[in-house]
């Protein structure tokens, strides 16, 4: 125990533990202190007054009343599913360099998405993204922004509104054409910093525009340079010239000592470096601006600094591997057919957590619990539709305020910042702009910016998406774990005896069920290949590394097929190992731990004790002590609640439902009971053998529930079309957008309940 507590002490008080010698994040701020102009209207039609402008391919009933018998008159428009596209058109003269946005005032009921074209003799100039109409009963504002789209100084004649989707019922108020000036279309200086995302690649910025510079001040610390990235989004580029990005230091009142330019218009972020080699000590103001450019020009700014190199060379590397049964390591020593030599290599030299839970088994609503050290019951996320609040505050957010450099690459699209709102704190996040990429992929996004961050404390969180289904290695790895001579289409030693309609499609035609179970143990073998990349890296090797799954999947278990649905021991028991320099190399922690306590853990193995973070460290358990407690889970869309007290296990279901790919239906509040000791797959059920136990942990479990967090962290249900259709392709449209945590305990007179009640 003594020398267990020694390695801890060691591990976080060597050098790897000391300050940073000199990071400092500027604050960047107006010259000229002005505040960044709003947007005006330079046309507005009330329909209600204008109705016999407008020419509608729809049923249209006109001077509807927008709310009961009162209330602004509107048009009114309705088209079902398999009706053409809703289109409404205005003709007239307008001059196209006067506005580039529209807006619309409606309400909308039903499944449906807008865009706004411009026209000239009937050819299209202009033409808007697709915008997501939400189901609103009275009017709000839809914003069509058309500043992606070039608009040339000639008019156009006609501007027309589409609108398509499932049972469209709309009625249309009012449209407004807005000037909306460069400035207030990019990340406002005088407020936080914002997320500006461009061709996958968020980075937290702040706004430039030509004719405002910004002025950060600072003291040159000794080998000092000052550090940046700058793009232009295509809404400022196409809004004007391009232009020059300058940069320059001086002293006050002196002429600049150093300058920096960089001609704008790049396809990408551009990293820029000063040399500050002889101001050491000095005092000096760095100013940005633009210059040379033909009317209005901007771009954001990313990760401005001033810094030193970092002796210490500080490296915190979190990987989160989707989808990752805990069995499916050879360092588990479960018996299971699986190389993972990098992964057994960092437990070797680390610490294996053999009995780590999630607390629910979906990504989004998992990686947001970790990130925030919050129970999904109190952040009041539980879909991957719903992204956390920018009130949260994340790990990366604590990494980032104690100084260090923080990139995410990530390797699906719906966690990235826009599906699951955890950009907040990433200096940079890299996330897939359509289907998940492999590991090998997100891994050479990491390698291309590691050098951008040589010499400054680092934090990386790394995703890899790979053991999801489908199940497809590459070349590789494929068949890896079976023989090329057996055809998965042909009967297996076991007939199958599961039907087509539980199976996901690509399944439907195999007959040996070992063959998919192979195919998802080579993807596994495959990510851990790719991480052992990053692993020998040399700017890892003396990093603090924890490597945790969001969710497991059951490939069979409890009759659910090649999913991760439910909450039993195979979709939320995940690997979880941990390791740092010092770290007491080959410990093996038996006790019961979810994923909750690792930010905190983290935090205080790399130094950072002192960082106010929630969650409860690991690292008593890692000394030896045990914590006699019990362990929550809470399943996707809230369908049920589990606790585990010693060996006991119980389920109990929130929701009556039956998942696609589970051959079993549950109904509302039943109640499973399982001793893991003696049943770690959860076969045989207790509950009726041991009635007063079940009792007394579905006792616990309600009271447990009760006591959710009434506010949560939940944002806006994400609305974004590709998004949600990336969501339905990886197999979650099942989940439903909106549900929450809110009254997931009602008693009621059901079978179940009477049951424990009498």
């Amino acid at each position: 125990m003594l020398a267990l507590l020694a390695a801890l002490v060691a591990g976080a008080c060597d050098g790897s533990a000391a300050a940073p010698t000199s990071f400092e994040r500027l604050d960047l701020v107006p010259v000229d202190g002005a505040a960044a102009p709003r947007a005006t209207t330079v046309e507005t039609w009330v329909l209600e007054q204008d109705q016999d402008n407008w020419d509608a391919i729809a049923e249209v009933v006109l001077l509807r009343p927008v709310t009961g018998e009162t209330g602004p008159l509107a048009l009114k428009v309705r088209a079902d599913a398999d009706a053409p596209p809703i289109q409404l058109s205005r003709r007239g003269h307008y001059a196209t360099g006067s506005f580039n946005r529209v807006r619309l005032v409606t309400t909308f009921r039903g499944s449906g998405w807008i865009k706004a074209e411009l026209l000239r003799e009937g050819q299209r100039v202009a033409r808007s993204d697709i915008i997501p109409l939400q189901q609103i009963d009275t009017p709000y504002a839809v914003d069509i922004d058309l500043s992606e789209t070039p608009l040339d100084a000639a008019a156009c004649d006609e501007i027309r509104l589409e609108i398509t989707g499932a049972n469209r019922n709309a009625n249309l108020v009012q449209v407004e054409l807005l000037d909306v000036p460069l400035a207030s279309r990019m990340p406002d200086p005088a407020g936080p910093p914002e997320m500006v995302v461009f061709g996958g690649e968020g980075r937290t910025a702040e706004g430039l525009v030509s004719g405002h510079p910004l002025v950060a001040a600072f003291t040159v610390p000794v080998n000092g340079r000052l550090t940046l990235a700058a793009v232009q989004p295509p809404r400022v580029r196409q809004a004007g010239g391009n232009g020059r990005l300058l940069v320059s230091v001086s002293e006050p009142g002196a002429d600049p000592a150093r300058r920096v330019s960089r001609e704008l218009g790049e396809r990408s972020w551009q990293d820029l470096e000063v040399d500050l080699s002889g101001l050491e000590g000095k005092r000096v103001e760095a100013r940005f601006e633009i210059e040379g450019a033909v009317g209005p020009a901007g771009c954001a700014l990313a990760e401005v600094a001033v810094w030193a190199p970092d002796p210490a060379r500080r490296v915190v590397l979190l990987v989160t591997t989707d989808t990752h049964r805990a069995d499916h390591v050879g360092a588990s020593r479960s018996g299971v057919q699986i190389e993972t030599p990098h992964l057994d290599a960092l437990a070797a030299r680390g610490v294996f957590f053999e009995d780590c839970f999630a607390p629910t088994n979906s990504t989004n609503p998992s990686h947001i619990a970790l990130m925030t050290a919050t129970h999904p019951r109190d952040t009041g996320i539980v879909v991957n539709h719903r992204p956390v609040s920018q009130v949260a505050r994340t790990l990366a957010e604590a990494y980032h305020e104690a100084g260090f450099v923080t990139y995410s690459a990530l390797s699906t699209k719906h966690l990235g910042h826009v599906g699951s709102g955890l950009g907040q704190g990433f200096d940079r996040m890299s996330w897939p702009m359509n289907k998940p990429r492999r590991a090998d992929a997100t891994v050479d996004v990491l390698e291309e910016w590691l050098d951008a961050a040589d010499g400054r404390p680092l934090f990386v969180w790394l995703h890899v998406f790979d053991a999801h289904w489908p199940y497809e290695p590459p070349e590789a790895f494929d068949r890896y774990y079976y023989d090329d001579d057996r055809d998965p289409r042909a009967p297996g030693p076991q007939p199958r005896d599961v039907e087509d309609r539980f199976l996901p499609d690509d399944i439907k035609p195999l007959q040996d069920l070992d063959f998919p179970r192979a195919q998802y143990a080579a993807e596994i073998t495959y990510l851990d290949a790719a991480l052992g990349r990053v692993f020998d890296d040399s700017r890892f090797a003396d990093a603090v590394v924890a490597v945790v799954a969001d969710h497991g999947e059951a490939l069979g278990h409890q009759d659910v097929f090649f999913d991760h649905a439910e909450l039993y021991p195979s979709t939320v028991h995940v690997p979880l190992i941990l390791s740092w320099p010092g770290a007491p190399a080959g410990t093996r922690v038996e006790a019961p731990v979810t994923h909750l306590g690792l930010g905190r853990t983290l935090l205080d193995v790399s130094g950072l004790a002192e960082v106010e973070f929630p969650g409860r460290s690991l690292q008593p358990l890692i000394e030896g002590r045990r914590r006699d407690e019990p362990r929550f889970q809470l399943s996707a869309s809230g369908h049920a609640a589990s606790v585990q007290q010693g060996d006991l296990y119980l389920i109990v279901t929130l929701r009556e439902h039956q998942y696609m790919h589970s051959r079993r239906g549950f109904a509302l509040h039943q109640v499973e009971l399982y001793d893991l000791a003696a049943d770690p797959l959860c076969k045989v059920d207790l509950v009726e053998s041991r009635r007063a136990e079940a009792g007394v942990l579905r006792t616990g479990l309600v009271g447990w529930m009760q006591q959710a967090l009434p506010t949560g962290l939940a944002d806006a249900v994400t609305d974004d079309p590709e998004l949600l259709a990336t969501l339905d392709q990886l197999g979650y449209a099942e989940q439903d957008p909106n549900a929450s945590t809110s009254g997931l305990w009602v008693e009621d007179d059901c079978e179940w309940c009477e049951r424990f009640l009498r």
